[in-house]
């Protein structure tokens, strides 16, 4: 390539890497005008504008290609949908984690709690199962995993089978959004229920006790911890993210889902949480299809509270499932 095709390709790149505008210049300089090798001032303005990210972003070419389609009903939701309700609600602090729910999600949501009385005639005794009493000095444990092989122990006896999964995702608008965290999920033999279980001091601990800023965190943690833990809307989040795994082996999906979550509230625990609740396919819709406005009636989550006494006091505790 002799001198005068080099000089012309410098040119024509120099033109190109420089001209911030985006115009054409009112006359092109001659390929005379430019000289062999180009100045320390050129060179710095080229690498000032290449290593800028606000020059990029303000150019208009940049800009357009980095613009995003997206659908018309991700942009205006219908009113009443899911998508719309956080929306109005964004000043609220509503877009967090599972683990940082609160009572506004249960309001949002349409969500109540509801506490139920045990029936003898419809309770089974754990201490008259087989190694009904094993079971109980197990969950009466200070040692969270001996608390959960009572656990296991319990609802092997009623062919429920841990599938050796903890993590649960939640679904929004056909993509995982969060990973639920429990101590366990266990099916029948069947595979058509599923139940949870959740240890307190474990599965919620919304703050790490070894980070540098514990206090901090443990301040911001009494501001979400529900002032009735037997409520807390966590349990909600475990029982939509089990009943969309369940969901998922089905081949009709217009069917409601029932759902059910085992809770010991701490170590050494005096009593066993169980809860249940059925939800209908309009209230799982709104999670499939946010921006879409879906009637659905009020959910209730039924729970009740089972005694673990000692069989050696007299009492023996009872299990409804």
């Amino acid at each position: 390539m002799d001198h005068m095709s080099t000089q012309a390709v410098y040119q024509h790149n120099s033109f190109n890497k420089c001209n911030t505008s985006g115009t054409v210049p009112k006359q092109r300089p001659g390929i005379k005008d430019f000289p062999t090798t180009p100045t320390n001032d050129e060179v710095k303005h080229h690498h000032s504008y290449c290593s800028s990210p606000t020059s990029f972003e303000t150019d208009p070419i940049y800009r357009q290609t980095r613009r995003v389609t997206r659908m018309w009903w991700a942009e205006q939701p219908e009113q009443g949908s899911l998508r719309a309700i956080i929306q109005a609600h964004n000043r609220e602090g509503i877009l967090v984690r599972g683990i940082a729910w609160t009572g506004i999600h249960l309001q949002i949501l349409d969500v109540r709690f509801l506490q139920g009385e045990e029936k003898l005639g419809q309770a089974r005794s754990i201490c008259q199962i087989p190694r009904g009493d094993t079971v109980v000095a197990y969950l009466r444990s200070c040692i969270p995993s001996v608390q959960k092989t009572g656990i296991q122990e319990l609802l092997e006896l009623l062919d429920f089978h841990d599938i050796g999964q903890k993590l649960l995702d939640l679904d929004f608008d056909g993509r995982a959004v969060d990973a639920i965290h429990t101590d366990g999920v266990f099916k029948n033999d069947t595979g058509s229920s599923c139940i949870a279980y959740l240890n307190f001091d474990t599965g919620t601990q919304r703050s790490p006790s070894n980070a540098p800023i514990t206090r901090l965190r443990q301040k911001k943690q009494c501001r979400i911890t529900p002032p009735e833990f037997a409520k807390d809307p966590y349990i909600l989040c475990i029982l939509i993210a089990l009943a969309q795994k369940q969901l998922e082996k089905r081949d009709q999906r217009d069917e409601s889902v029932r759902v059910s979550l085992l809770a010991l509230p701490r170590r050494r625990a005096s009593h066993l949480y169980f809860y249940t609740t059925c939800f209908p396919p309009s209230f799982l819709n709104k999670f499939t299809e946010p921006s879409l406005f879906v009637e659905c009636p009020t959910v209730s989550i039924s729970y009740v509270k089972i005694p673990l006494a000692d069989p050696r006091e007299g009492e023996q505790p009872q299990l409804k499932l």
